[in-house]
């Protein structure tokens, strides 16, 4: 039950996002939006495996995010100073325009919810969630 009601949200911030963001990166697609979630800042970056894993898929599906997102000029990919082998995936400039641009989406759609809700009741539910989240992320 309470994976059914944290999906319906959480789908409902998707399209928000994905239907917002496509009226300025148009090439973007739903799939795209879990490499934006999950990408390391720089200086790092991150590495395809990282990225599989946390989004729960092969890499060779992740490849294939990462690929199209390339050709759209939303990362790159660069030489690893330490292991050749390893190419890490980083935000161009048009990728952190979509980060920035999503955060602002997000704290929008945030404030929609605020407003249906009630902002103490926002409030508690993110109290909730982080407290929750947080021995789960370390697990």
């Amino acid at each position: 039950m309470i994976v059914a009601l944290l999906r319906i949200p959480y789908q409902a911030a998707l399209t928000h996002l994905h239907t917002r963001l496509r009226t300025e990166f148009r090439d973007l697609q739903p799939a795209h939006l879990i490499v934006f979630q999950l990408i390391a800042h720089p200086p790092a970056g991150s590495r395809l495996t990282e990225l599989a894993e946390g989004a729960q898929m092969t890499k060779q599906g992740m490849g294939q995010l990462i690929d199209a997102l390339e050709r759209g000029g939303y990362v790159e990919r660069t030489a690893d100073p330490v292991d050749r082998r390893a190419k890490p995936i980083s935000l161009t400039s048009r990728g952190w325009a979509v980060h920035e641009r999503s955060g602002a989406l997000v704290a929008e759609l945030q404030a929609v919810w605020a407003h249906r809700l009630g902002e103490a009741k926002v409030n508690h539910l993110l109290s909730l969630l982080r407290e929750l989240g947080e021995p789960l992320d370390s697990a």
